[in-house]
């Protein structure tokens, strides 16, 4: 192996070992529990998205209680973080909608069908606070949310099951692959390019939101 190539792998090592450490400094602090008062974990509203957010219907919280998160986890992070336009829990993801959704229900019928369910008198019962990472680009970005459990989010993602799935879109609605997550903060603003993904509470999760 020439010099220059063991120079090369050193320094990519260190790189390595240094985001390690940073990922560990951050995990240990981020792993304080986080705080929200239990009157903003329901009667959250119901709203249709617009083009910049990556979900079609959303339910959303309290502006007091996605502020206060977003300001805490800030707080904990390496570097700057942004902010979603509307910090909403989303429902039916756009992406979802296009491909197997929108031949058989309309955004009006999906606000009432969610409406039905019960998503704006549900308790929306924190799991953690989590942590993506994804490293498949030139830059390293990073994505950071809450996780809750709601019965009615579930029951409204079985309701959109299409009767008729061949009047539906080119694609198939799959109501398991989106979890009922509230998205925080990003390293960049394209919070569309993280959707959908599945929750894995024993790897995204970081902390714990306690409830007062």
């Amino acid at each position: 192996m020439t010099s220059s190539a063991k120079g090369g792998l050193s320094a990519g090592l260190v790189t390595v070992v240094i985001a390690g450490l940073i990922w560990t400094i951050w995990r240990d602090a981020g792993s304080e529990p986080y705080a929200v008062p239990r009157a903003a974990l329901s009667g959250w509203t119901l709203e249709a998205g617009v083009a910049e957010d990556p979900w079609l219907i959303g339910a959303h919280p309290p502006e007091a209680v996605s502020a206060a998160l977003f300001k805490e986890v800030a707080a904990k992070t390496s570097g700057p973080l942004v902010a979603p336009r509307r910090t909403s829990l989303g429902l039916v993801l756009r992406s979802e909608y296009d491909e197997g959704l929108q031949g058989v229900y309309g955004v009006d019928a999906i606000l009432r069908m969610a409406g039905n369910a019960g998503i704006e008198r549900a308790a929306f019962e924190p799991v953690c606070v989590a942590h993506r990472v994804a490293t498949d680009g030139p830059v390293r970005r990073e994505l950071f949310f809450v996780a809750f459990t709601a019965p009615e989010f579930n029951q409204l993602r079985e309701d959109l099951i299409p009767p008729f799935p061949e009047h539906a879109g080119t694609g198939t609605y799959d109501p398991t692959t989106l979890g009922a997550i509230l998205t925080i903060g990003a390293t960049d603003n394209d919070f569309a390019r993280w959707f959908p993904f599945t929750f894995d509470k024993q790897v995204d999760c970081v902390a714990t939101l306690r409830i007062e």
